[in-house]
């Protein structure tokens, strides 16, 4: 898509899946325990990858192809790039929602989001596999609900620098979540999560320049 600033940006169709994770897991042959913990909490009982020493990452075929969670923002930059991409910044990411609706309060107009438009506030009740819900014109997939996403921005650099608000250890996260209310699928809202934190309900897209 080009973006108001004229730059053409490529973006994943979906956010990264547990298949897509452990291959690039194992393709930077990532199993030392302590660059492992700054990367992913493996540790959670909610997280479907598995690390053998010998055989290396794997993830059964029933959660292969949903969304990657309980990575760091640490752990998400750095798959991106092995992807060949990086994360978006918070308004790459809110332009990618306002493709089809560019002044509407969600990425499929102004009305109040349904449990067909997306997977939020646990209608679901856990993780659905991309491509459950209608996609952009584009063919991108969960951009309001399913997992948050990890943007790039620190909370320093999205708020314009502002002393009063250098946090630069919070990332943003943005798109709303299986188990988060609707208020969070509004396009243009976020919130800011501590970099080195995983959670059940964020996960990350990759764009490319």
């Amino acid at each position: 898509m080009t973006l108001a600033d004229g730059r053409v940006l490529a973006v994943a169709l979906s956010p990264i899946t547990n298949d897509q994770a452990v291959d690039a897991l194992n393709g930077l042959a990532l199993t030392d325990p302590d660059d492992v913990a700054e990367v992913v909490n493996i540790d959670n009982p909610d997280q479907p990858l598995t690390l053998d020493p010998e055989l290396g990452w794997s993830v059964s075929d029933e959660s292969a192809p949903l969304p990657a969670i309980l990575f760091t923002w640490y752990g998400a930059s750095a798959l991106s790039q092995w992807f060949g991409g990086r994360l978006p910044t918070f308004v790459e990411r809110t332009a990618i929602a306002r493709l089809d609706f560019p002044d509407s309060l969600y990425p499929w107009g102004d009305r109040e989001p349904t449990p067909d438009d997306a997977n939020f506030a646990e209608h679901v009740g856990a993780l659905s596999v991309p491509g459950s819900y209608p996609p952009l014109s584009n063919g991108v997939y969960d951009i309001s609900g399913n997992v948050e996403e990890w943007c790039a921005d620190t909370l320093f650099e999205a708020r314009g620098g502002s002393v009063q608000v250098a946090l630069d250890t919070r990332r943003l996260v943005t798109g709303g979540g299986w188990n988060k209310p609707s208020e969070l699928l509004k396009v243009g809202v976020a919130r800011h999560r501590a970099a080195h934190f995983g959670s059940v309900s964020i996960g990350w897209r990759p764009v490319f320049d």
